[in-house]
């Protein structure tokens, strides 16, 4: 059973706003939640609710990732590619008028670091010709970035680069355990295959190695950020 309920800033919102519902909204959630298991769809909504309780798991990754963090500032560029939210959510981490928005600087994000590395983020139906994004293939790590490992653009572009010997040995994946993107990368020896919690459809992966790979590498404090979340949903 997921215990859960809606967090003290959200109640009072609610029962300051006209209608107060908030007990109605309460109710759903936990019913989405906690389905009772004679429903038909209790099993499939199960399945798609990891991402409520990845901050928890993620947490106790954070060495993990800081080691790897730390490994790649010998690299220059790092480019990730994926299809949707693959793409978009590492990048909108990383956005600066959010960073600054909500001062992030101010709790997570060290913006005196020293390492300055650039970021690239393709999505796989952008036109974009890899080779004039790269400055040196030796400095340039590539991510790959696919729940399911499916998705034609993403094993387009992977498949066409990795008979580049230069670029080849840089490859990293993002992706769920046994999917076609982890069997690929460990059939061609990728150098990093980060594995997501499973169960969390790739428009919620904020918040696993998707989001947090390149936050880290950005300079986030990745683990101030997941224990504000934790403190948010327990609040």
């Amino acid at each position: 059973m997921i215990n859960y309920k809606i967090s003290e800033h959200l109640k009072k919102q609610l029962d300051n706003s006209k209608h107060n519902k908030y007990k109605e909204i309460q109710n759903f959630i936990y019913e989405l939640l906690n389905p009772p298991k004679r429903m038909p769809y209790h099993l499939e909504l199960q399945n798609f609710l990891g991402w409520i309780d990845s901050p928890e798991f993620m947490i106790k990754q954070i060495e993990g990732i800081n080691d790897f963090v730390n490994k790649s500032k010998s690299y220059d560029q790092f480019i990730f590619i994926g299809m949707g939210a693959s793409a978009i959510l590492p990048e909108l981490l990383l956005n600066e008028k959010w960073i600054n928005k909500e001062k992030v600087n101010e709790g997570f994000y060290d913006n005196k670091q020293s390492f300055k590395p650039k970021f690239y983020f393709i999505d796989g139906t952008q036109d974009r010709n890899l080779k004039d994004v790269i400055n040196n293939y030796n400095k340039t790590l590539i991510f790959f970035v696919s729940k399911s490992g499916k998705s034609i653009e993403t094993k387009t572009i992977m498949q066409n680069l990795i008979n580049i010997p230069d670029i080849s040995n840089n490859f990293i994946a993002i992706t769920d355990y046994g999917s076609d993107l982890y069997n690929f990368a460990k059939s061609n020896n990728f150098q990093e295959i980060f594995c997501n919690p499973p169960y969390i459809p790739g428009r919620f992966s904020a918040f696993t190695y998707t989001g947090l790979i390149p936050a880290a590498i950005s300079g986030i404090n990745i683990k101030k950020m997941l224990e504000s979340v934790i403190e948010f949903k327990n609040s």
